[in-house]
């Protein structure tokens, strides 16, 4: 599926441990319906860049504040 939705859809379907959901599109001329089945290659891959991201961007931006005072953003890098 080539959606802007899909990363969000299979997002949830990872997070939740759903197997497979509709997709559903309700316009005023038509509802449309897809099963989308879901995909563990796609999710892994969304799921260790989110990881990278909260714990290298938005962690140390809550534990170290530096947009609130008006500095750049930068990445860290914990060791571990």
């Amino acid at each position: 599926m080539n959606h802007v939705y899909y990363t969000q859809v299979q997002g949830q379907m990872g997070i939740l441990g759903i197997k497979k959901c509709d997709f559903v599109l309700c316009t005023e001329l038509d509802i449309f319906i897809v099963e989308v089945p879901f995909d563990p290659c796609f999710w892994e891959r969304c799921r260790k860049k989110l990881i990278d991201f909260y714990e290298n961007l938005v962690l140390p931006e809550i534990l170290f504040p530096r947009v609130k005072f008006g500095l750049d953003p930068f990445r860290y890098e914990f060791a571990l």
